[in-house]
């Protein structure tokens, strides 16, 4: 017959036949079950399976038998790790058999991170249930339709109570602007079960605008350049006037390896946001000191002819004590001494700090009436389960948590095997020593920036950049014109 239209709205491109319920289509994803007409735009949701206690990234089969009742077959493991598959009826219970809780919820484009914790919570709570509002249903290209729903949402009586910050979701400097989110750290302070001193407090404070906490961050990764101390002594931080003069006292050296792309570096170098403040909505594109950073990229970039020469400077993403392990002693056969200098011009220790990985960060909306119950369910990001769970699970970031950070560094002092080096096909890669992890720890207490991205910003200043970078236009020129162009998007997102 003819094709009919319907719009899949974020489940499984498969089809299940739900005949017995007088429909002809039954979709269903992790979160949610539901069924459709034939030739139906929408589908209309049965079963929420996280409101049922339910993680349907293990379901893997599921039918209709009546209204009220479905079969599944779910894949479980046991506690020897062997996979099993059982059969189960979700029966829908009546209402009055249903215990009455007070809804929190949170708002979010994925929710597979945290549904463990989700259903954890539900489970455990007498007196909330969070309930997920799943942006992702709504398309995102070639307009992004579940953030404008989401941005409507927030200036409405639909407000979440919690937005779940996954990869970028959200505009948060323009909430924090208009006053739509918590302050976080009253809740902190408030909460006697959490003491700031047990904590890596520089981390928060990374993350405050204007004095507030905001956005609660749940662990970190660092990004830096580092160098040889014998070229830069064994403090970190660089200033340009110190980075020119490295370049005018090693002029056999590179500054950056030749495999560093220009536009790559140029974003970098962006990245710790001096030129631009999305909250107050203001930019100095135009400054002395971003003319400067224009500069040095075109002459550390550059094809010279001399790619044979060594460089100085390495760029560094650090996740964890073990990225400091195979940095300084696994992959180091000549034993350079490294110090983690900074990106010049930042300031401080010139490091950035940004969740990545994991990127599990929350928000608390201003319009909340569950604001308590909302702080009781992020909390648990921040407890020793967790926490622990970061410094030593399969996707290890730096906890924000000291004790569980002091347990990620003391594993980086054991020794690990690793292949391919003697006979056997295995040798043993030493742990850093007691004396380095006590100075790599107080180097992560000294970290006091955070990365921001802003991807149309990004985009103006390389394609601005061009011109400078190939001789067409004079330094002053272009950051006049990028200081004008993005001066014009700010008072746009305004």
């Amino acid at each position: 017959g003819e094709p009919q239209n319907a719009s899949w709205r974020g489940y499984y491109p498969s089809v299940e036949s739900g005949l017995s319920l007088g429909n002809v289509f039954m979709m269903y994803n992790e979160t949610s079950v539901a069924v459709g007409n034939d030739g139906s735009e929408n589908f209309t949701e049965k079963i929420n399976l996280l409101d049922s206690g339910i993680d349907g990234s293990t379901m893997i089969g599921l039918t209709a038998v009546n209204e009220g009742l479905f079969w599944g077959i779910r894949r479980e493991t046991e506690e020897n790790g062997k996979y099993v598959e059982k059969v189960y009826s979700l029966t829908k219970l009546p209402p009055e058999e249903v215990k009455e809780k007070t809804v929190i919820t949170i708002a979010c484009s994925s929710s597979s991170d945290i549904r463990e914790r989700i259903l954890a919570f539900n489970r455990e709570s007498v007196e909330y249930q969070v309930k997920v509002i799943d942006y992702s249903i709504y398309p995102s290209y070639p307009t992004n339709e579940r953030l404008t729903r989401l941005n409507l949402d927030m200036i409405s009586e639909n407000a979440p109570d919690i937005l779940y910050l996954k990869r970028g979701f959200g505009t948060v400097d323009d909430y924090i602007r208009q006053g739509l989110l918590e302050d976080l750290n009253t809740w902190i302070d408030a909460d006697p079960e959490i003491d700031r001193e047990e904590y890596l407090n520089n981390i928060f404070e990374a993350y405050e605008v204007n004095g507030g906490l905001y956005k609660l961050p749940t662990s970190f990764v660092v990004s830096t350049l580092s160098a040889d101390q014998k070229f830069v002594g064994n403090e970190p931080g660089l200033t340009m006037e110190e980075l020119k003069q490295l370049e005018k006292e090693h002029p056999e050296y590179r500054m950056l390896g030749t495999h560093i792309g220009r536009d790559s570096f140029l974003i970098d170098m962006l990245q710790f946001g001096t030129a631009i403040d999305t909250v107050n909505g203001t930019c100095s594109f135009d400054s002395p000191e971003f003319m400067e950073i224009l500069e040095m990229v075109k002459r550390f970039t550059e094809e010279d002819g001399t790619d044979q020469k060594t460089h100085i400077l390495n760029t560094e993403y650090l996740r964890n004590f073990e990225d400091f392990r195979r940095k300084e002693i696994q992959h180091n056969p000549q034993g350079i001494q490294y110090t983690y200098i900074g990106f010049p011009g930042v300031g401080g220790s010139g490091a950035l700090i940004e969740n990545n990985t994991m990127d599990i960060s929350f928000a608390i909306t201003s319009q909340s009436e569950n604001k308590e119950g909302a702080w009781q369910f992020i909390r648990y990001f921040l407890g020793d389960e967790y926490q622990n769970q970061v410094a030593t699970g399969s996707t290890q970031e730096f906890p924000v948590k000291l004790s569980a950070l002091e347990l990620q560094a003391e594993n980086a002092t054991k020794p690990i095997s690793a292949d391919g080096r003697d006979e056997d096909g295995i040798f043993t890669v030493p742990g850093l020593s007691e004396a380095r992890v006590d100075e790599l720890m107080e180097y992560l207490k000294s970290l006091n920036q955070t990365v921001k991205r802003y991807g149309e910003v990004y985009n103006i200043v390389v394609e601005e950049a061009g011109a400078f970078f190939a001789g067409q236009k004079t330094v002053q020129d272009v950051a006049k014109t990028i200081q004008g162009r993005v001066w014009i998007y700010l008072a746009e997102q305004q």
